[in-house]
């Protein structure tokens, strides 16, 4: 007899508590999620920005002492007076040293050309001034530039043929006899090595450092779209030109914000379970009694 009423009873006690759990989980989602993306975009910036100050700071290292090696009396005396017995022991001194320099490669400025071991076919320096961003160095009043290179490199380092498409970093130091220039110091590190050792960041699965300039760009790995929504990208600026640029992926992100997700629709289902029940009860209170009481009023005849 009061069906109609414990439906309406419990409908409106059900319904009213889920549009409430709905709304409250929707807000907490939205507020976690977004402060779970804050914190993960801020430590991840924290990290790529470290890593790019240890990659600026490394090659700092690099052009520090590949500008000593440019002073010595060995490399000026070869320079400008022929005496070259000991520019390769130089040279090759600069690339054992802890700096991790690959190549070394020095050019006089009436041609001629020595190098350290592990290190062939190497252009002339002609070549190398066909090269706009090396020609503007030569003839500008800079001590010293550091330079992202694909172009007019040696063919081989370490022995081995060398793709160029892969890159260098040349910390490139003028050798200066009185006040002169008479020659170019090229310290060459392999890109594979910055991004390996000092670009890596520790923890971060799904990075891809790159340094782009104005005349190249070379990556740890191939650069995936920087929607948005997949990746985080990062650009900090990379020694005298271009930056640095870090695109992280988004997947860890997801995965823990579908982790939380989860445990909010699992709550929201333990509530809505105790709606259903809650509600199920109160019309029962309410229906139950009036039930008995017209059942009383039916068997007395009071309803006849």
């Amino acid at each position: 007899m009061f069906r109609k009423l414990y439906k309406r009873i419990f409908n409106s006690l059900f319904w009213l508590a889920f549009a409430f759990v709905v709304l409250l989980s929707a807000l907490s989602g939205f507020i976690v999620l977004r402060n779970l993306y804050n914190v993960y975009d801020s430590m991840s910036e924290s990290s790529v920005r470290q890593a790019a100050m240890d990659g600026n700071n490394y090659l700092s290292s690099v052009a520090n002492f590949a500008r000593s090696a440019a002073q010595t009396s060995e490399l000026t005396l070869a320079l400008t007076e022929g005496r070259t017995e000991n520019v390769s022991r130089v040279l090759t001194t600069l690339i054992n040293s802890s700096s991790d320099v690959t190549g070394a490669v020095l050019y006089g400025i009436d041609g001629q050309t020595f190098y350290s071991t592990g290190v062939g076919d190497v252009p002339a320096l002609s070549r190398l001034q066909q090269d706009q961003r090396l020609s503007e160095f030569f003839l500008s009043d800079e001590p010293y530039a550091i330079l992202l290179r694909t172009d007019a490199l040696p063919s081989v380092y370490n022995f081995v043929p060398y793709d160029a498409r892969r890159g260098v970093i040349s910390c490139v130091c003028k050798v200066y006899v009185d006040g002169g220039t008479v020659g170019y110091l090229f310290a060459d590190v392999l890109s594979d090595s910055l991004f390996d050792r000092v670009l890596s960041v520790a923890g971060e699965e799904g990075l891809t450092a790159a340094v782009v300039t104005r005349s190249a760009t070379v990556s740890s790995d191939v650069m995936p779209e920087s929607d948005g929504l997949r990746n985080l990208v990062y650009r900090i600026p990379f020694a005298d030109e271009g930056d640095f640029v870090f695109c992280l992926s988004l997947n860890e992100f997801y995965a823990k914000g579908g982790a939380v997700l989860a445990v909010i629709f699992a709550v929201d289902a333990v509530c809505i379970a105790a709606a259903a029940f809650v509600a199920r009860h109160v019309a029962r209170k309410v229906t139950e009694p009036l039930d008995r009481l017209r059942q009383t009023m039916q068997n007395e005849n009071l309803l006849n």
